[in-house]
């Protein structure tokens, strides 16, 4: 799985995000219309699978993932493709609301 492809899918999608790799993992803030920050994503990808958690930014009480992963207030989501990854967040998004 190529993290590019995925940040470049996002930011054509929501616009304004902010990245960083932390051990493994790529941490991506993605900024609502009023540019203020809504969510955070956290990802982790192997070779097939692509592993992540979404907060809502208000909820959460550290930038790192090691952290958000025990964040009792996300969603977690799995899946084989950059696709369904997508798809899955817009998904666990609308339940954050």
């Amino acid at each position: 799985m190529e993290p590019d492809k995925l940040f470049t899918l996002l930011r054509s999608r929501y616009g304004k995000i902010l990245k960083e790799k932390q051990n493994g993992f790529y941490s991506i803030i993605l900024y609502d219309s009023s540019k203020e920050p809504k969510y955070i994503v956290c990802v982790k990808t192997s070779r097939d699978l692509i592993f992540g958690k979404i907060c809502k930014f208000d909820n959460i009480s550290s930038l790192s993932c090691y952290d958000l992963l025990y964040e009792p207030l996300g969603l977690y989501i799995f899946s084989k493709t950059i696709e369904e990854f997508l798809e899955k967040l817009d998904k666990k998004m609308r339940l954050l609301r």
